[in-house]
């Protein structure tokens, strides 16, 4: 059924990682298109460079159906310069590592067509359950009870409700994957606060993230003010492109590219326009800036 998944809405994705069913129902014209599914299980692995996801984890349609809050985000810092070479680095082989080694031969036993039964106690669907002992579940309650608490007014997840909310379902959901992968029968203690560790990394670099985008917002708001504030000072409406650059402030004054970033959300807001008079190219602010500043 996998012709289902072509045609997923984000919420169709949200409720497919939240229940494990699928449905889309067509046209009697088009009954081919139609269809359940039950019981799936949904992994996405998305990487990418910044330039390229960045106007999608600012997506607010995908940050507000909680498609991007189901995600387990990390953000590796660029070790260019940092990645020198030793005598002893370079004699070392990779295929001889016993932790690789463990890890691909464990590979390979969870993809044989018939591996051994795992657990001991059948759900309803007749999958397999992995459960928590009572002293596991105090560490799941306690993580549930820590991000909770950071939710609240003032503290660091208050604008990431969204993602913080689903942090003990995505730890528990984890602790299983990792619990499955060493071949236990339940969820131990390190299982659990492993996977609680990953999902608090996860909500930092979300958190890092916002922060940065902040950062780059600030530069729209300084560009904006600082041309109102010039324009009512020289009582003009437009400036010619090239002193708009030279003038404009810090980090952007010659800074091409970081002007046009900030620019370019200033003509989507209608706040600025580029327009040419001749040969001449120039930026004109909206005139209702001025009149209410005036």
């Amino acid at each position: 059924m996998s012709y289902i998944f072509d045609c997923l809405t984000i919420g169709g994705y949200a409720k497919l990682f939240d229940d494990g069913s699928v449905e889309r129902t067509r046209s009697k014209s088009n009954l081919n298109g139609s269809g359940r599914a039950y019981d799936v299980r949904l992994t996405f692995n998305l990487q990418g460079q910044h330039e390229v996801l960045s106007d999608a984890l600012k997506d607010p349609v995908l940050r507000g159906q909680g498609f991007l809050p189901r995600f387990i985000l990390t953000i590796p810092e660029n070790l260019a310069g940092t990645r020198l070479q030793t005598a002893d680095k370079q004699a070392t082989n990779a295929s001889l590592d016993q932790r690789l080694i463990a890890y691909w031969y464990r590979c390979e036993y969870l993809l044989d067509a018939t591996p051994m039964p795992q657990g001991t106690e059948k759900g309803d669907d007749g999958r397999y359950v992995l459960h928590m002992d009572n002293d596991v579940k105090q560490i799941d309650l306690a993580f549930y009870n820590e991000i909770e608490r950071l939710q609240a007014k003032g503290e660091r997840y208050e604008y990431l409700q969204a993602f913080a909310s689903r942090a003990s379902q995505l730890a528990r959901r984890l602790a299983t994957v990792f619990a499955y992968f060493e071949g236990l029968e339940k969820i131990d203690a390190k299982i659990l606060q492993g996977a609680c560790d990953v999902v608090r990394h996860s909500l930092g670099e979300w958190a890092r993230y916002a922060d940065i985008e902040s950062k780059e917002e600030s530069n729209t708001i300084k560009l904006i003010n600082w041309f109102t504030k010039y324009c009512l000072n020289k009582k003009i409406s437009k400036l010619a492109y090239s002193s708009f650059m030279n003038n404009s402030p810090r980090p952007m004054r010659r800074n091409k590219q970081l002007l046009e970033l900030a620019l370019n959300e200033l003509i989507d807001s209608q706040y600025l326009r580029v327009g040419e008079s001749g040969r001449t190219r120039y930026v004109a602010i909206n005139p209702l800036l001025l009149e209410k500043l005036a």
